[in-house]
């Protein structure tokens, strides 16, 4: 006998939030890939990358991996096609010379600065239905979410050693 499934207003408020959140971040790859990567002839992980390290900075695969939640085959593929075409560039670290740091090259900072008029347009008709205000309580809320997860190890071992 199978059991019969749960609807989603039954569930509560914060897993309703939980999964109208990773509903909504899987569903925004999809524009993103159809009017940013594709017209720029990136791959979705390319772009990724790109974007991670745009606000980032100077990056390894693995840092880049970790941040971004990706398979280190995607980083690493991703990160070898923007270096053979130029779009970045490995760059030394003298304090670990294993270490294998990226940035953006001068060309890939070009190329993405040309790529902003796609991500406005993508932007602009997402939060279309969204007032200045909202937009601003949003990007606080966004903020305060994406602390908590690059403090998500810290929390849950926190709440080990209390639990």
């Amino acid at each position: 006998m199978s059991e019969k499934v749960k609807p989603l207003s039954s569930l509560g408020s914060d897993i309703q939030l939980l999964i109208s959140i990773l509903k909504c971040s899987s569903l925004i790859s999809q524009p993103m890939v159809e009017e940013v990567s594709e017209p720029n002839n990136l791959t979705r992980h390319e772009l990724k990358v790109l974007i991670c390290m745009s606000g980032e900075g100077t990056l390894t695969g693995q840092e880049i991996s970790q941040l971004m939640s990706m398979p280190a085959m995607n980083v690493s593929r991703a990160l070898t096609n923007l270096h053979d075409e130029g779009w970045i560039e490995l760059v030394g670290d003298e304090k670990n010379r294993r270490r294998r740091p990226f940035r953006i090259s001068a060309k890939g900072w070009r190329n993405y600065n040309a790529m902003l008029p796609y991500f406005r347009s993508v932007s602009s008709r997402l939060f279309e239905p969204l007032s200045k205000k909202d937009r601003t309580e949003l990007q606080r809320i966004v903020n305060l979410l994406n602390n908590q997860l690059d403090n998500w190890s810290e929390l849950s071992d926190k709440a080990a050693k209390e639990g």
